[in-house]
This record gives structure tokens, C-alpha cells and sequence, in this order.
């Protein structure tokens, strides 16, 4: 039967109207339909739904019962080569225009193969396309139209809207200006590859995107034909029996009913229908005879196919894998005929003579590790890991059905549940607050479902695992021994997740093999040799990348001539060029190199896109010819070259051995002239270490990238032209400079022959002057071009200037030649003196113009001098094989293969210390990298989130007395989305929390003037502090509380589920935090669980400054708005110091006072007794040997990252191997004036008594008044030197510039003691102090 709502359809072309329609049937409506397929087709303009492919929220889904088994087979079997209408042949008939996506799947067979009709093909962008559409429409012909892009040309539209009309009897239409005659024959077949075409609604729209199940059959249908093909012909055959034999049925039948309507009123005299009769009779008993052989011989035929159905299932997962990496990246296109040639090659080179279990399972072995490996070339790095995880548990998934919910966990975590019912007190001693909520999550999986009673029952044995160093080795406890690899890594994950690197690379290596591990990088000639000249070559560049050197090394292996190069760079005016070189290339078999595609027009693209495959089908196109195209990531790259190309992903080098590597084979360092440029075997030398230095540098910046924020604030894009612009400056400037010093000694020989001398000279060596050595150095008053005449240090470089400060010799006079300051270095071990060295302008060089001018954060450029002053200083020029880090060091001999031979040497893999980081930086790395992987494959799993409610979810809201009212917070539901939704409603309801909120005049709980004048100084200066607080969590609460009733009533249907609703709904059911809220609140990194605990705490903190007062130790990272903070503070502290605020500074002292002793006073509810304040007294932390005039404000709340704080000694010291971070004790804010050297006039501090702060902090202020805190002293009492120590919100440390000219994330600097190590070490280390941290 037919639906009665899709019949309505079939009098209009409207497909809202459908929708209408189908809204008042309750089994036609979905919410959240996660995937949708529509398909108008044929002159009966039916809706049917087929399969689901693409996302969409507000469609509906349509059912129609017409691919049933009742369904009669058309009159000639045709199959199209797609699984969606392999059970029954679609024929598509005289649509007057339709829309194919995804074209590319199938071709144009299924056009060809429906109707003997001439076929017209052209593509969208062809010049001539006018021309062939009025012959078509004349000639009643299918015009064919490919590969359109999203919008279509307007000249289609009179066709499109069937806009004829008569004239002299006879259809036209108006194409532009011209008139032509319509014939009723004419179709109109419109391809694309655009996943979600934006199509008028007057067009139907087939969809030809291929699914699993459509896959499944071809790929089952091709692997049978090639194994068993007899098999397959037969069944072929038999397909084309039964249709032939339903043919012959159905005429049968209407020979009969033409009878009946025929004959007389005595049909029994009727011979001729007694005949007919007669005769249907005995062939409908043949018919019935063969259907039953038919169908006994398909249940034999398909009985032999289930043996290789397993090779099917497997190559259409493998495929819709590799399709979903285009979700990824854009540039991630691959085609199916490219895929069906590697499972047909896997197929035929896989090992045989093997049994039926042992065949397939070869032939899936071989095609994975094909599959992999071509793909794993195309991808960048960053998304390496990711790929090759979703396929392996992909595949792990169809042999273990019962795994997928562990897989969903994975991805999301178990994000939506905030707590569960167990109580965290009864947890495992040894286990993490953190990690035992995350076990409580896995309860979700019915896998896991009894770990939580199982770990408190067994907890030694769970202990042992816990604390093992290889827990992905180790054997589960019973009865978890029998558990798969999977839910293992659900398990580590959870309580390990610091060695979730390993457990995923296991997993990996026991579903793929270990050869999925360790893929060998692509290498051009392999590109080169697997296309041919049809095939395009697709670089996808990442930044740094430059692969033309390569490209021309590639060419000279190769023997192309030089004039059959042609290299054009995409830019404004090049698209002339580019196409007069394809012309050339492709006649003369020539290479063309497009370079930076990414910044080419649209337009042009696709004009040379169509030029391209004009080129490729040329008869005269040149075997030799290659196309060569360069591309970062971008959307208007044309999708036929990357479908049809190959593609090999190019980046920079990773690792300090291979960046190394790359620079010495790379210009200049490549280069004999510019290498061994130097003559003077002592000038040489000097050169080649600095060089080795400088290309040691450049390594290590860019090897600090790959540790986030701890290697960089900001990362910088570092290029080769970086390195090699330094190198060239690094040249020229020791160049100059010993050129200009050879000037100026045989100036000084011209002296020396009318004056004795008094030491014989050594040609080439400079001997050391006396210290009374009278002799004034001449200066030289030239400027060399190219360096700014101020450094980082504000410093200027007088190029006419005899010294500059920090470059001066031991015993004499610093020479300055060619403007360049330099400094006299000895080299004890060769006996020489080595000549003069502009160490200092090199640094300015390189770390405020050529690597330094992309630095944009003050810390990384504090970084930056840093790591150039170990590579340009004395001891790399003057000591033999200097060490640059752990295992790195000058090589002892410095030709080109020398130097090749030694970087080869070196370590493969460096750790954190390597680089000057923490070794517990390679954990944090590793726990980066496996957060960014699982939120890469969340967004690929489109079933991760369940936020959609199906009809028999229960939806019952308990409702008030009151007509047309419902409680918020009170639903029975089933949908955890709501009982989500539900909880945080009742857990941030604090409508009494903020009770004065909208006047701001809080003050202690009363407002009035009286109360004032009980107030501290302090309270009233910090009174404005609080009422910003007030507001911004006041309109945080309430975005919050208003998003999540939208999005409770969205749920339950009583609004409609707009975009940003459902993007809240997907953030909530993923444990995240909804966009809507961050855009109010503070800068946070937390998961949403995390989140919800942390502000809970916050508005507590909040509720007890506003009935208590200003606590004596503030909470510093619960302030919404820090800057405020230490606005209001160095407003009171020039009130107290009658200066003014420009003029007040802070300084720091770290207080013995232990942030554990007090959270618990810190957070009393209030009911409780207020923080008793001599019980901070008592912690011993106040040195009263020194008088303070004005006391500090205690803050607490600040996590050292890259170091730890040392209790005994009061300075920074090396972190615990254990931990990443560090709690800092209560820090002291002490006030610090800037006096103005012109002003004798004092500040009068005398006036500003101690009494007149108030009560609140006289008792436990601070008594050190000097600059220094009470840790600047050593216990032997040398003045220590001090960290400035960056104070940011969270761990990203970077943040947007705000409206007042600061960072958002960055707060202000400390300044710690650093104890035995310089403040250098600390600035490489990267050590900084949170506000707060991720979890």
C-alpha cells in the first residue's frame, strides 16, 4: 500500500508541502534524523527514501513500501552499480532534470544503460556548453552536465522551470536570447561532488553516495567473480531467469485479462480463450516449477558467497574509513575506482591454495596493509594517529559486535554524567579522585559494568596494576582476564591515562599488525613511479614545508632537461603563464610545478581544472608529462585532482636528528661555495661550528612546537627560510669582520716597519695586548646593512663606538671593525688566539629580525635570546666538540660528510631534556596528543552523542497544579540528555545566593552608611572588586540556567531544536562545555564535569566574601577578573603610601603557610564559623626580626608548572619525577614604589599607619620591608638571583589581546628565587604558575 501523505506529494513538486503533510502523521516524524537520503524520482515524482548519508536536524523521515519483495522487477534488468539498488533495478525514466551527488561512484552507466537515447556529456565548465545544450533540446538528447559546483549557471534556469511556451504549435524555450525549439524527449542529468549540494527545489535529486550495505554487495559481487567466476556468471544468469520468467508471467496474465474482456457472454464456446487458457495454465505451472529451482539454486549460490562475505564487510569498512577522512581535512579525497584497483590487486596477489577462512583472511591482511600505507602518505602527521586508530577499532568492532559501546566511551569518556550514586569516600586510597569518577563512567558499558564492585573488593591486586610502569602489558585481574584488547584500553584509560600512548599502540598492533606502526615515510620517485601522465601529483604542504629542491633533485635523477621544467608560482597575473606551461609541458613531456595552489581564484581553478583533463585526454599528450601541484589545506582546491591524483602529504622534519639532517642537505648549508668559503683554516673552523649551532637551533625551536605551551606561548611558524637567511647573514657578517681586521693589520704592518716592534707578529694568529698597551684602535664608521641599531635590551649598537658593554676584553681594548663590536676569545687547547667574534649583533640578528620578528609574546622572545645565547657564545667557537644538550654536541670534525655522518649518530627520538624542558614534559605531550586524537575521532563518530529522542523514550514531565505549568528540574525521563539537563539545573539553582546582586551594594549583608565605617581599608577599597564579581557570575548563572531550559524544553518538544540548540545538546552529551557558556564565562580548560565542581566552589567562596568580608587569604583563582584585582590593590596601596598608582609596583614573598591548611577554613559554609586568622599565625610564616610599614595581602591559588617550590630552602627547584605540578605556598602581595629620580621629596610613608588598614590584615602582615621577599637570601646569606615567573589563567597560555592593551590568559610576573641554577635555566624550563589547572 502507499502511504497517503507521500500520494499528496505526488500532486505537487513541493517538498514542504510534503513536510507538511507528513507532520500530521506521528510514524513519519524523527527527531535528530542523524543521517537522511531523499530521491525524487521518475515521472511519478514518488519521495523514497533509501539509506541515510548526510546529517541534518530538521528533516523528517519518509518511508515508502515499494522495495518490498511484492515489487515486480522492471521489464529489462538493469542493474546500477550500487548497492542501494541492487535488489531491484531502478529505471529511471523522463525526470525532466535531476541532480546526482556524488557522481563519481558510478560514472554515468546508469544514464547510458536506462534509455537508448544519445547521450550528451560536458562539463560545467566547458566553453561550448551553450552550444551543446540547444542541440540537445532540439534533438530530444540526455544532456549529461558534470561535476557542477554549488551554485548553477543561470542559464539553466528556463530549462530547469520548464518555462515553454508555443510557437506556430511548437514547444520553445528562451535560452538567453536565443529561442529554441523544446523537444518532449530532451533529459537533463546533473552531476556533483559536493556531498550536500544546495539544489532548487524544483530539481529531483538522486543520490548515488555509496553506503555499507551498497558496498558490501559490490565488493561481495567483485571478490566472487574473481575467486569463484563461474560461480558469480551463474548467478547472473539465474538473476535474468527469474526476471525473464516474471516477464513472461505478466504477459501471461494480461493475455488472460484481454481475453476476459473480449469474449462473448458464453466464454466456455470460446475456443480461442480455452486455448489461452489452457496454455497460461501449463506455463504458469513451468514458471512455478522454475522459480523453485531458481530460488533453490540462489540459497546454494549464496551459501558459497557467505564464505567471502567477510572480505566484503571488511574492504566497505576500510573504505568509509578513508572517506571520513575528508571530514578532516578537505584535501583528504579518495575515489572508489582508486580503491577498487588495490582490493582487486590484493586479491590476486594474496597467497593461494589457502581454505576458505585462511583465503579471505589473507586477502583482508594484504588489502589493510595496502590501504594503510597509501593513505598514511597523504596524511599529515597530526592526523596519522587518528586514522589509523579508527580503522583498527573499526575492524575490531565487526568481529567483537558486542565492543561498540566500549568504543562510544572511549570517545567520549562518559562526559554526560556528572556524579554517581557511589560516594567518593568510598573509593580506593590509592586511586585518584579523578580517575575513580572516570571508573564509575565505564559503568555504562556492559562490559565494564561491575569494575567498581570488583576494584573495592580486590583492591591489592588492582593496586599492583595501578603501579605498574607497562600497564598495557599486564594481566587483568580475574575475572577481567578474558576481557579484549579494547576493553583494556577502556580500563587504562581510565585509571592510567598517562600511559595511553602505549595501550593504543598495542591495540593497534594486535588488530593491524605491527607493520601499521612504523609506516615509511613517502618518498617522491615512489610518487612518481605509480602515476602515469593522466595522473595529477598533489603535494599537501604543512607549514615549513618546501619541497622544490626536492622536486629538482628528483628531475636531474631523472635526466629531465632543464628547459622541459617549468616552475610557476600561483599569484596575481601567473594564471596566464601557468596555462601556456601545461600547453608545453603536455606536448613536450615536460614537468610543470605548480606551486601554492591554496592561492589561486576560485574561478581559475576550475577554469584549470578543466584545462587539466583537456590535457589528459589529448591523443598528443606526451607519456613523460607530469602535472606537479603544491597546496596547503583548502576548500577550493579542485575535487577531481585530488580524486583522480596521487597524493603525498609534505612537512617539515620532526626530530632534532632529522631537522638536522635536513638543513646540511639543503641550501645553503648544501652548498660547496657557501660551506667552505673560508680559506683561513681558523676562520673556517669558527664558521663551522656556528653554523652547526645555528642549525642545532633551529631544530630545537622547532622541535619545542610538538610540547605546546611549555615550548612555546604562541606556535610560531618557523620556516627553512629562517635558518637559511640566518646562515647567510652569519657568513656575511664574519666576513666583513675579518676583513675589514686584516685592513686594519696591514695598516698596523705599514706602522710597524718605520716603528720597532716590540713582538714578533704570527701570520694569521693576533696575540693578546698588554694591559698598559697604548695603542688606540682605530674605528671604523660603517654600518652594516640589514641590522637595526637597537637590540632586545634597549642596548644601542654604536657601529662608531670603540665597546659595548658585555663585549670587552679581558686586558685590553675592544677593536671594532666593519661596525661591529667583537670580543678577544682564546683557545687554550690549540694555543691560538681566535679572531674577533660579533657575538651580540649575531644574537640580534637572528633573535629580533629573522626568527625574532615572528615572535609576538614577550616570554617566548625572553626564550628565544635565550636558547641562541647556547649556540652563539664563546665556548662553541672555542672549545672543540662543545656540548649544545644531552647527546648533542659539535662534531670534532667538520666536513660536509663528516658532520652528515655525525648528525646520523645522534638520537632518533629526544626526550623534553633534550630541548631544556622537564622530563615530565613527555608525559604531558603524550596526554596532549591522546586528548586531541579521541576529540578527533569523537567528531568522526556521528553516533558518539545520543542527544536525540526517539518516540519511545519517555517524556512524561511532572506538572504543577497550575494549568500550563511545568518544573524545570522535576522530569521522569530515560533520556540521560535530560536527566543531565535536569541535575545542573538543581545543582546551580543559587537564586538566594546573590540576593543583592542587582543594586551591587553589598556590604557585609547590610546597606547602610553605618556599615561603612565597621569596614577595613582594604574591605572598602576591594568593595568595587566585589561587585564586578557579583555581576559577572550573576550574568554566568544566568546564561546558564536559561540555556539549559531551552535546551531541557527543546528536548521534550515544546520548542523547536534550532542550530544552537542542538550544538549545546552535543557539547552537553559529549562532556563539554557549551560554546553559549564560555562566551560568558571565565577562561577555563575543564571538562564540563570539572567545570560545574569547580564554580560550585567559586560561588561558595563568592558567598562567603559577601557575608563575611574579605577573607584574610583571598582565593586569587576564583576571581572572575583578576586585573581588577590588582587594580583595587595598587589603588590601596597608593592610598596608603599618598603616591600615586603609576608609581606602585608589587613585589612577592613566599610565605610558609601551606595552602592545604587552609582550603579547609577557606571553603566553610555559611553556617560555619569564619576563618579564624591566628590560626595563620601560627604556621610560623612571619619573620619579625624586620619591621614592615605597610602589610601585604594574602593570596593562594598558584600551580608551579616545570618546577617545584622548595619548602627548606624558599626557592624554585626540580619538579618530583611523580608529579607535573606543584602547589605554591600563600603567596604575600607586598607593596613596591617606583621613585622618581627628579622628586626629593619623600613619599611620607611615616603618615600612612599600619592602623589605618583595619583590622583585617595588621595581625599577619608581613615584616619584610625590602625589595627582596624573606627566600632572596641563601642560608649563608648571598643574595640570591630571581625568576620572573608569568602568572596565567590557564594552561594554554595564550589568550586574546583585551580592549585595555593586556592578554586575557596572562596575568602578571612573580619573581621567585632560583637557588644553585641561573634564571636562565628556569626561562628554557618554561616554568610558569597557574591560576588553575585542566582537571
Amino acid at each position: 500500500m502507499r502511504n497517503p501523505f507521500i500520494e499528496l506529494f505526488h500532486l505537487s513538486n513541493n517538498l514542504q508541502m510534503a513536510r507538511d503533510c507528513c507532520n500530521a502523521d506521528t510514524k513519519c516524524l524523527r527527531h535528530f534524523s542523524n543521517t537522511l537520503t531523499w530521491i525524487l524520482l521518475n515521472n511519478r515524482m514518488q519521495l523514497l527514501v533509501l539509506e541515510t548519508t548526510q546529517t541534518s536536524s530538521t528533516l523528517f523521515i519518509f518511508k515508502a513500501l515499494i522495495t518490498t519483495p511484492e515489487f515486480p522487477e522492471p521489464p529489462s534488468y538493469r542493474p546500477i552499480p550500487c548497492g542501494l539498488f541492487s535488489p531491484c533495478s531502478v529505471d529511471i525514466g523522463r525526470s525532466f532534470g535531476g541532480v546526482v551527488p556524488k557522481f563519481d561512484l558510478v560514472q554515468h552507466k546508469p544514464v547510458r544503460q536506462a534509455t537508448p537515447q544519445r547521450v550528451v556529456v560536458c562539463q560545467a565548465t566547458e566553453v561550448d556548453l551553450l552550444d551543446k545544450l540547444e542541440a540537445a533540446l532540439r534533438d530530444g538528447a540526455i544532456l549529461l552536465l558534470e561535476n557542477v559546483t554549488d551554485t548553477l549557471d543561470p542559464l539553466l534556469d528556463p530549462v530547469l522551470l520548464r518555462e515553454t511556451f508555443k510557437q506556430q504549435g511548437v514547444d520553445h524555450v528562451r535560452i538567453g536570447d536565443v529561442v529554441v525549439e523544446f523537444n518532449p524527449k530532451f533529459l537533463l542529468f546533473i552531476t556533483t561532488r559536493l556531498g550536500s549540494p544546495n539544489i532548487p527545489p524544483h530539481v529531483s535529486l538522486l543520490n548515488f553516495s555509496i553506503t555499507e550495505l551498497g558496498l558490501e554487495s559490490q565488493l561481495l559481487g567483485l571478490v566472487v567473480a574473481e575467486e569463484k567466476p563461474q560461480l558469480q556468471h551463474r548467478r547472473n544468469q539465474l538473476m535474468l531467469e527469474a526476471a525473464q520468467n516474471r516477464r513472461q508471467l505478466q504477459e501471461t496474465q494480461d493475455q488472460i485479462l484481454q481475453v476476459l474482456s473480449t469474449a462473448g457472454q458464453n466464454l466456455l464456446e470460446d475456443e480461442l480463450a480455452i486455448n489461452i487458457m489452457a496454455s497460461s495454465r501449463t506455463l504458469s505451472k513451468k514458471i512455478a516449477t522454475k522459480e523453485v529451482v531458481v530460488r533453490e539454486t540462489e540459497e546454494e549460490i549464496e551459501t558459497s558467497r557467505k564464505i567471502y562475505r567477510s572480505v566484503a564487510t571488511y574492504a566497505s569498512v576500510i573504505f568509509l574509513c578513508v572517506m571520513d577522512m575528508s571530514s578532516v581535512d578537505a584535501m583528504y579525497q579518495y575515489s572508489l575506482d582508486w580503491f577498487l584497483k588495490l582490493y582487486l590487486q590484493s586479491i590476486r596477489e594474496s597467497p593461494q591454495g589457502l581454505g576458505g577462512e585462511e583465503r579471505c583472511s589473507a586477502i583482508c591482511h594484504l588489502l589493510v596493509k595496502s590501504v594503510h600505507r597509501v593513505v598514511m602518505h597523504s596524511l599529515f602527521e597530526r592526523h596519522k594517529a587518528l586514522f589509523t586508530l579508527l580503522l583498527a577499532a573499526r575492524l575490531y568492532t565487526i568481529t567483537h559486535p558486542g565492543s561498540k559501546a566500549t568504543w562510544l566511551y572511549l570517545l567520549s569518556g562518559g562526559g554526560g554524567k556528572l556524579d554517581s550514586d557511589q560516594s567518593p569516600k568510598a573509593r580506593p586510597t590509592w586511586l585518584p579522585d579523578l580517575a575513580w569518577q572516570r571508573v564509575l563512567a565505564a559503568s555504562t558499558c556492559a562490559s565494564l559494568a561491575t569494575l567498581q564492585v570488583h576494584m573495592m573488593e580486590n583492591c591489592s591486586e588492582w593496586q599492583r596494576f595501578f603501579e605498574s610502569t607497562t600497564p598495557h602489558a599486564q594481566v587483568l585481574p580475574e575475572p577481567y582476564t578474558t576481557v579484549g584488547v579494547l576493553e583494556k584500553l577502556a580500563i587504562i584509560k581510565c585509571l592510567r591515562p598517562d600511559a595511553l600512548t602505549e595501550a593504543v599502540n598495542f591495540f593497534i598492533e594486535q588488530v593491524l599488525g605491527k607493520e601499521a606502526l612504523d609506516v615509511p615515510p613517502a618518498s617522491l620517485r615512489c610518487s612518481y613511479d605509480s602515476s602515469m601522465c593522466t595522473t595529477p601529483l598533489v603535494l599537501l604542504l604543512a607549514p615549513g614545508a618546501a619541497p622544490l629542491q626536492a622536486l629538482l633533485r628528483l628531475a636531474q635523477e631523472l635526466n629531465i632537461p632543464e628547459d622541459l621544467l617549468f616552475v610557476v608560482s600561483i599569484g596575481q597575473g601567473q594564471e596566464k603563464a601557468a596555462e601556456d606551461c601545461l600547453r608545453q609541458a603536455a606536448e613536450s613531456g615536460g614537468w610543470l610545478v605548480l606551486q601554492n595552489c591554496h592561492l589561486g581564484d576560485k574561478a581559475w581553478l576550475r577554469r584549470f581544472e578543466m584545462l587539466a583533463h583537456h590535457a589528459f585526454r589529448e591523443p598528443n599528450t606526451n607519456g613523460l608529462f607530469r602535472l606537479w601541484m603544491t597546496s596547503c589545506p583548502s576548500e577550493v582546491f579542485p575535487v577531481t585532482l585530488l580524486l583522480e591524483g596521487v597524493k603525498v602529504s609534505c612537512e617539515a622534519p620532526r626530530g632534532l636528528r632529522a631537522s638536522i639532517l635536513h638543513a646540511y642537505n639543503s641550501h645553503p648549508m648544501s652548498d660547496p661555495a657557501f660551506y667552505d668559503g673560508f680559506t683561513v683554516e681558523s676562520e673556517a673552523l669558527i664558521f663551522k661550528r656556528l653554523l652547526f649551532g645555528l642549525s642545532f637551533f633551529h631544530a630545537l625551536i622547532m622541535e619545542r612546537k610538538a610540547y605546546g605551551a611549555m615550548g612555546w606561548n604562541v606556535p610560531y611558524q618557523f620556516t627553512d627560510a629562517d635558518l637559511r637567511i640566518s646562515a647567510l647573514q652569519l657568513k656575511f657578517i664574519l666576513e666583513k669582520t675579518w676583513s675589514s681586521e686584516k685592513l686594519t693589520d696591514d695598516k698596523k704592518s705599514m706602522v710597524s716597519q718605520r716603528q720597532p716592534m716590540s713582538a714578533p707578529s704570527i701570520s694569521g694568529i693576533h696575540e693578546k695586548s698588554p694591559p698598559d698597551s697604548k695603542s688606540a684602535p682605530k674605528t671604523a664608521k660603517t654600518c652594516l646593512t640589514g641590522i637595526d641599531h637597537e637590540t632586545a635590551d634597549g642596548e644601542k649598537l654604536e657601529f662608531s663606538s670603540s665597546k659595548i658593554e658585555g663585549l670587552v676584553a679581558e686586558s685590553s681594548e675592544v677593536e671594532i671593525t666593519e661596525g661591529i663590536s667583537s670580543k678577544v676569545i682564546w683557545s687554550a687547547s690549540e694555543g691560538v688566539e681566535v679572531d674577533k667574534l660579533p657575538l651580540k649583533a649575531l644574537r640580534y640578528l637572528a633573535g629580533e629580525c629573522n626568527y625574532g620578528g615572528k615572535v609576538t609574546d614577550a616570554r617566548d622572545r625572553r626564550l628565544l635570546h635565550c636558547l641562541l645565547a647556547k649556540v652563539y657564545n664563546d665556548r662553541v667557537c672555542s672549545k672543540q666538540s662543545a656540548e649544545l644538550g644531552p647527546g648533542f654536541s659539535v662534531p670534532a670534525c667538520l666536513t660536509p660528510s663528516d658532520v652528515v655522518c655525525h648528525a646520523q649518530q645522534l638520537p632518533s627520538v629526544c626526550g623534553a631534556a633534550v630541548l631544556g624542558l622537564h622530563p615530565n614534559c613527555d608525559a604531558l605531550k603524550r596526554d596532549a596528543e591522546m586528548n586531541q586524537l579521541f576529540r578527533g575521532l569523537q567528531t568522526l563518530e556521528q553516533n558518539v552523542a545520543g542527544t536525540s529522542v526517539s518516540e519511545e523514550d519517555t517524556m512524561d514531565t511532572v506538572t504543577s497544579k497550575d494549568a500550563g505549568k511545568t518544573h524545570p528540574c522535576k522530569t521522569i525521563t530515560s533520556n540521560p540528555l535530560l536527566e543531565l539537563t535536569s541535575e545542573l539545573l538543581q545543582r546551580l539553582n543559587c537564586d538566594d545566593l546573590f540576593t543583592r546582586s542587582k543594586d551591587l551594594r553589598v556590604t557585609n549583608g547590610v546597606d547602610s552608611e553605618e556599615s561603612l565605617k565597621h569596614m577595613s581599608v582594604l574591605a572598602k577599597a576591594l568593595q568595587p572588586v566585589f561587585k564586578q564579581e557579583l555581576f559577572l557570575y550573576s550574568e554566568l548563572l544566568s546564561t546558564i540556567r536559561n540555556n539549559l531550559t531551552v535546551v531541557r524544553s527543546a528536548l521534550v518538544g515544546e520548542v523547536p531544536m534550532l542550530p544552537d540548540i542542538e550544538t549545546a545538546c552535543k557539547s552537553l552529551a559529549d562532556g563539554e562545555i557549551p560554546t553559549v557558556w564560555l562566551c560568558k564565562s571565565y577562561l577555563t580548560k575543564k571538562k564540563l564535569v570539572v567545570y560545574v565542581a569547580d564554580l560550585e566552589k567559586r560561588l561558595q567562596f563568592m558567598q562567603l566574601w559577601q557575608q563575611q568580608g574579605p577573607p584574610p587569604v583571598m582565593w586569587f583563582s576564583a576571581l572572575f577578573a583578576p586585573h581588577s584585582f590588582l587594580t583595587g590593590l595598587r589603588q590601596h596601596f597608593a592610598r596608603i603610601l599618598h603616591t600615586a598608582i603609576d608609581n606602585v609596583t608589587f613585589k612577592f614573598q613566599v610565605t610558609r603557610i601551606e595552602v592545604a591548611d587552609i582550603i579547609s577554613q577557606a571553603f566553610q559554609s555559611v553556617e560555619g564559623e569564619p576563618i579564624d586568622k591566628v590560626s595563620l599565625k601560627s604556621t610560623g610564616d612571619v619573620d619579625s626580626g624586620v619591621a614592615c610599614a605597610v602589610p601585604g595581602v594574602h593570596v593562594w591559588g598558584f600551580y608551579l608548572e616545570g618546577a617545584c617550590w622548595d619548602r627548606a630552602e624558599g626557592c624554585l627547584a626540580e619538579l618530583n619525577s611523580t608529579h607535573m605540578h606543584d602547589v605554591l605556598p600563600v603567596l604575600t602581595i607586598l607593596p613596591d614604589v617606583i621613585r622618581q629620580p627628579d622628586m626629593n621629596a619623600d613619599m611620607a610613608t611615616d603618615s600612612a599607619s599600619v592602623s589605618d588598614l583595619g583590622a583585617d590584615y595588621t595581625d599577619d602582615a608581613p615584616t619584610n620591608g625590602n625589595t627582596q621577599n624573606e627566600n632572596s637570601t641563601s642560608a649563608n646569606g648571598s643574595l640570591r638571583e630571581l625568576y620572573c615567573c608569568p602568572v596565567y589563567r590557564t594552561s594554554a597560555r595564550r589568550g586574546d589581546l583585551s580592549t585595555m592593551g593586556y592578554c586575557s590568559n596572562y596575568v602578571f610576573d612573580i619573581t621567585l628565587p632560583v637557588g644553585d641554577e641561573a634564571p636562565e635555566t628556569w626561562v628554557v624550563r618554561g616554568v610558569a604558575a597557574l591560576t588553575q589547572l585542566d582537571e
